[in-house]
């Protein structure tokens, strides 16, 4: 389970997986060099779609799984002044990236420390004091630009 939050051009991310019931340490949160991305759902779907991302965005490669809410996840892009993310479709959903967001399991515990002032890295840092599904620290990228 994740977190993932937004909030003043940062985007941060918890750094637990859990499989079968088991926590591990896993990164979900990616600097390149024009998007910071993160992904909440399945982990080696989530790394799939970074790839994709890396690969153009490109609406007739996207992965087939995304439609299987089993094997799907979300991806989050931030871009200096564009936020959006991808779910089970290729189509973009785009937010206002003046805004406060969050994704994940443990989205509600975030907006709840969005809403009262805190960045999007001490919100994830919240949440993962909040939550057993998200843990293990935060990470976090500021959209450059």
């Amino acid at each position: 389970m994740s977190v993932v939050a937004y909030a003043d051009g940062v985007l941060a991310a918890d750094c637990q997986g859990t499989s079968q019931g088991h926590k591990y340490r896993s990164e979900k949160l990616v600097r390149l060099p024009h998007a910071v991305v993160a992904t909440v759902g399945d982990g080696s779907a989530g790394r799939s779609m970074v790839e994709w991302f890396q690969q153009g965005e490109h609406p007739e490669t996207y992965p087939a799984f995304q439609m299987d809410r089993e094997q799907s996840c979300y991806l989050i892009v931030a871009k200096p002044g564009e936020l959006y993310f991808y779910g089970p479709t290729p189509a973009k959903m785009h937010r206002d990236p003046k805004g406060r967001w969050a994704w994940g399991s443990g989205r509600d515990f975030a907006l709840g420390a969005l809403a009262h002032g805190a960045s999007a890295a001490e919100a994830v840092a919240i949440t993962n004091d909040m939550s057993n599904e998200c843990g293990f620290g935060v990470t976090w990228g500021k959209v450059e630009g």
